[in-house]
Formats: C-alpha cells, sequence, structure tokens
C-alpha cells in the first residue's frame, strides 16, 4: 500500500477544522478583475482565476451591512469604522490601531472552468460593456482584437468550491462568532456575485452545496436548508430570500451580544443608517423583489437589466413615469462628455462645481459653454464614487430564470447630493457650437428617500418585460 500523498495528509489535518465547504456555480459570465484590472493577460497567456482575497472583500461588505441592519432593528446607528473593528474581531483588520489576525482561514478551488470572449455584438448590447469598449472601438484592427481579448474574456462556467476554516479548536468556544461568520459569506454569495461589475448581475452564483463542519453543524443546519431552498424550489421564493434575511440578522444579532460597549447613536425609526444595511419591515432602508424571467440566455438578461437603469429608457417608457427622476443614486461617476464644436467636449450628467459657482438650493443657473467650462470642478468631478443603491443578481437561468432585485439606501448619498449638479444641455448634437446653453439645477432639495421609490418602481416596471 503506497503512502498517503502529502495534500492528502493536509486534507485530513484540516478536516478537523472546517467549518463549511461551499459550492458555488456562476450564471451569468464572470468578468475577474476591478473596472480597470484586465481580466486575461496576453503576455502571460493567463486568465486570472478568483482570489481568496477578492471573495474575502465582498464577504466584509455583506458582513458589515447585517451587523448595521441588526443594531438599526433596534434604532441604533453605527459608523462605517466601527462596524469594521466589529466584523476585524472574526476576519482580521484593524481595531483601536492595532492589527489584528483574522480567526478563520478560506481557500478557493476551481472545479470547473470555460473562457470566452464576448463578441461584439454581446458588447455593443450590453450597456455598460459598451461604455467600457469606447476607447478602444478607433484602434487598429489587431491592437482592438488584442484589447477586446483583455477585456472581455470571461467564465462561461466557473465552478468553485470555498473552504472556511478555524484557525484554532473551536470546540467549548462561542460559537455565535463562527456561525455569524459563515452564514454572512454564504449570504454574500446570494446576493452578490464575483468580478467586476455585479451589481448589474455580471458573476452572479447560484449555491449548489453546503456542508457544515461537525463544530457549527446542528447549530447551522436550518440556515443551510434555508439556502438551498432559493434554488430547488418554484414556490414563494421571494419568501424564502427574506427568511434567509430573517435567520442572518438573528446569527449577526447573537455575534454583537459578544460585546458589552457597542458605540452606537440612537436615531428615529425613519432615519437612514449611515452605511447600506439589511433590514426587514423598512422599505426606505432595504427593499428586495425576486422577478421570474422568460429569457433563459444569460447575456440577454444582463442586456435586459442594463437597459433597466438606462436613463433613456426611463423617460421612453410612459408606464415607468421616469423623465424626472435623478439617477445618481444608481451610482457615481454618471456624467459622459458630449461634442462642442470641431473638437472640444463639455461634460454633462452629475457634476461638482467650483466654489462660488454652485447654484442656491433649489435653483436652477443657466449659462453658455464658457461658464460650463469655467465652473466645472473637473478634479472633484472625476473622483466622484458611490456604489448603486439598487443592485441585481441571477439566481437561476433554468428551468425558469430568475432575478433578484435589491435597493440599499444609506445617508452618505444624502451627504453626497450638497456638492452635485445635474447639468444638463439645451442645442442639438452634431453641428458646431450647437450646445446653446447649460442648466445647471441644485439638489440639495432632492428628497433622497422619495426619489429612491420613484426609482425603484420605474425600474422593476421596465424589468417586467424581461
Amino acid at each position: 500500500m503506497s503512502p498517503p500523498k502529502w495534500n492528502e495528509l493536509q486534507e485530513r489535518l484540516l478536516k478537523e477544522f472546517l467549518l463549511a465547504r461551499i459550492i458555488v456555480r456562476n450564471t451569468t459570465p464572470v468578468i475577474i478583475g476591478g473596472y480597470n484590472a484586465k481580466p486575461y493577460s496576453h503576455v502571460l497567456d493567463l486568465m486570472e482565476e478568483p482570489r481568496p482575497t477578492e471573495i474575502k472583500g465582498l464577504w466584509r461588505w455583506w458582513a458589515r451591512a447585517l451587523v448595521s441592519g441588526a443594531l438599526l432593528k433596534n434604532n441604533n446607528v453605527i459608523t462605517i469604522d466601527k462596524a469594521d473593528e466589529l466584523i476585524s474581531h472574526i476576519l482580521g483588520g484593524v481595531i483601536k490601531g492595532r492589527n489584528v489576525p483574522s480567526k478563520i482561514a478560506i481557500k478557493v478551488k476551481v472545479l470547473e472552468s470555460s473562457v470566452r470572449v464576448l463578441d461584439n455584438k454581446e458588447i455593443e448590447r450590453i450597456s455598460r460593456l459598451k461604455l467600457l469598449s469606447q476607447d478602444i472601438k478607433n484602434l487598429p484592427e489587431r491592437e482592438r482584437e488584442k484589447a477586446l481579448k483583455e477585456r472581455f474574456s470571461v467564465y462561461d462556467t466557473l465552478k468553485l468550491r470555498i473552504d472556511l476554516y478555524s484557525y484554532e479548536d473551536i470546540e467549548g468556544k462561542v460559537k455565535s462568532d463562527y456561525a455569524f461568520a459563515v452564514a454572512s459569506l454564504i449570504f454574500s454569495l446570494v446576493f452578490s456575485g464575483l468580478g467586476a461589475i455585479t451589481t448589474r448581475a455580471f458573476g452572479s452564483l447560484n449555491v449548489e452545496r453546503i456542508e457544515l463542519g461537525y463544530p457549527i453543524r446542528d447549530y447551522m443546519k436550518d440556515y443551510c436548508k434555508c439556502v438551498l431552498r432559493i434554488y430547488h424550489t418554484n414556490e414563494n421564493i421571494q419568501e424564502c430570500i427574506w427568511e434567509l434575511i430573517r435567520k442572518s440578522l438573528d446569527y449577526a444579532s447573537e455575534f454583537l451580544r459578544n460585546f458589552k460597549e457597542l458605540s452606537v447613536e440612537r436615531v428615529s425609526q425613519v432615519a437612514l443608517p449611515s452605511i447600506p444595511s439589511v433590514i426587514t419591515n423598512r422599505a426606505h432602508v432595504f427593499r428586495l423583489e425576486v422577478r421570474l424571467c422568460r429569457n433563459r440566455n444569460a447575456t440577454r438578461l444582463l442586456e435586459v437589466i442594463g437597459n433597466a437603469v438606462l436613463k433613456q429608457n426611463m423617460k421612453r417608457d410612459r408606464r415607468a413615469r421616469g423623465v424626472d427622476i435623478h439617477t445618481f443614486i444608481l451610482g457615481l461617476p454618471r456624467s459622459s462628455n458630449i461634442p462642442y464644436g470641431r473638437s472640444g467636449t463639455l461634460k454633462t450628467g452629475y457634476v461638482v462645481l467650483k466654489s462660488g459657482r454652485r447654484p442656491r438650493c433649489g435653483r436652477v443657473v443657466q449659462g453658455n459653454a464658457q461658464y460650463a467650462r469655467n465652473s466645472l470642478d473637473k478634479e472633484k468631478t472625476d473622483k466622484l464614487r458611490r456604489l448603486s443603491a439598487i443592485g441585481f443578481t441571477v439566481l437561476r437561468v433554468s428551468p425558469q430564470p430568475l432575478v433578484l432585485v435589491y435597493g440599499m439606501l444609506a445617508n452618505d448619498i444624502d451627504d453626497l447630493k450638497r456638492d452635485l449638479v445635474h447639468r444638463g444641455v439645451i442645442g442639438k448634437a452634431g453641428r458646431r457650437g450647437y450646445v446653446n446653453k447649460v442648466i445647471d439645477t441644485s439638489l440639495c432639495n432632492v428628497d433622497i428617500i422619495q426619489e429612491f421609490d420613484k426609482l425603484w418602481k420605474c425600474i422593476i416596471t421596465i424589468l417586467g418585460r424581461c
């Protein structure tokens, strides 16, 4: 009998510390990398693979949202820094200026994969990809083909095994820490995806199987059953997801009981939290809807989702009534350069103006192109960054496609709007000096909650044709 291999011995030893083994498969194409990163390297002839650090970043974001939601149930809000400190007790990080190691190790193994380059038709149909391809359209053919492969190589199939291990024997230890850690990771895999453009449903995942380690098996078996029901039932899936949320918040509340003192602020029931939060029965903070779709093609679903958040489609759809809705809630930057004269451009959309040039609250200012250029604070406008308050994930493509839409509103958007101006133009495109006037509208008196509600109804109406 041959001696066991080193990796087999390692597996046996690690099994004693196994918390969970999660098998996931993508439902939509996965673009690994960030907004500016390239998923494929021509030099190395290598496709980027999912990394544990990427999953951990996703995990931490949703764990923070669950902690904030658990506190908000009792009308308490927490800052992002304090929430990060709490999460750092289990996932590692900085606590009161001191680096603390993670209690949990994460390992990711690719079980199946297939790679392809999105074709030109797909790129043109999906609005976000079309935007990302603008700078390579006029390149020479060979350079353009190279750039397309580097930027739009995707995993068509991606099956992963995600293993979580504790760094210590947790027998006799407080299990609520580890249960919340596992629950928040699974929750993040259900609601979000891997790679880039995940709020528009790229990299969506289907949780196929969950195996719990001995220390928390009995403690979390009902939670795992709840997760799997989302993917393996056709009845009342939306209620299944709400049940998952309630259970996840219960784990977050149990985790928080380990802390004697929490740095929180008491607020009213209608107040917005400091950070995006998951909570029940407060639609102005968190809401969701599951839509059944007819189209079984993943890229066509991404096209429909992308079109649902385009302002031009909101204007065209009479049922959606989206003409007067502000869309900066759907993420920043949200501006574009339009041609002016023979070679000039003007930036329109949501911008920041120089100090002293901003319209008074509720006021509209009109000016010529020279005013537009002189008043724009280009540096601050270029630095505008904010995640969309409304996200999408494709739970499954067959037998009947399911799209989960979720909305998360926080008061940082309310703070952000004070510096924002919506810049429109009057004129006819395509002619020299066609911009007769720019129109700058102050946003400081926009009611964020009402705008969020109108935008949500508009998007759900447009998405109804998926």
